[in-house]
């Protein structure tokens, strides 16, 4: 019966969205606010989808946030299909950032550990699903291309991602610490550079330079 109530709520507020016209004026304010920029555009969806998901379910709140707000994304070309899988993704991150943070508030209940420090400990680990929903808008070939393209692309995904969070979580000894910093750079640009070849060509060289690490690792640290 909660569920049967929950859903017909829930089309009352979306039919309201759709014939006030209020999703469309919010989409044209939001491509105003964010001058065109997709990546400024994604921040707002994602602070959006962080408010509405204090308040109702990933479900919920993803339905909602992708009524509102899938039509700027579309707006500035990105792929409708795409738009639906940014916006979900970005529906999940209240779960772990505050001020509800629902998941990492039952984890510290569990450990007895402070909220807030959860919280960012969460954050770190949660950096992939924090970052996946920009990657999907820069990187749509994993989505919508030919199976060898996405194969590709999903490989570069990967390989950013894993570099990225090298760079946040590896503890390197003394003066090899800049190589965190190398490694964020690294994987930032796989993942989010226009060109597919410069995008390559850091995966290679974070591929080149973790596999050294591996071989020097008793020197360098960090595993």
């Amino acid at each position: 019966a909660g569920l049967v109530v929950l859903i017909a709520s829930l089309g009352i507020i979306v039919r309201l969205l759709v014939s006030t016209g209020l999703s469309e004026r919010l989409a044209i304010g939001m491509v105003g606010i964010a001058s065109g920029n997709l990546f400024i555009l994604l921040l707002l969806i994602g602070v959006l989808s962080i408010l509405f998901g204090m308040a109702v379910s990933t479900l919920v709140c993803y339905i909602i946030v992708v009524i509102l707000c899938a039509p700027a994304l579309v707006e500035l070309g990105v792929n409708l299909t795409v738009a639906h899988f940014s916006v979900f993704y970005l529906s999940m991150l209240s779960a772990i950032t505050p001020p509800m943070a629902v998941a990492a508030a039952i984890g510290a209940g569990i450990a007895g550990a402070p909220f807030f420090g959860t919280c960012w400990q969460a954050i770190r680990i949660g950096l992939p699903l924090i970052v996946l929903p920009f990657t999907f808008v820069f990187r749509p070939e994993m989505l919508i291309g030919t199976t060898s393209t996405k194969l590709l692309t999903l490989l570069l995904v990967s390989i950013g991602l894993v570099a990225l969070t090298c760079g946040v979580h590896l503890k390197l000894r003394g003066r090899w610490n800049f190589l965190r910093i190398a490694y964020a750079f690294l994987g930032t640009v796989a993942l989010f550079h226009y060109s597919y070849l410069i995008a390559w060509i850091s995966a290679s060289i974070w591929l080149v330079l973790i596999l050294s690490q591996l071989k020097w690792k008793d020197r360098i640290g960090g595993f």
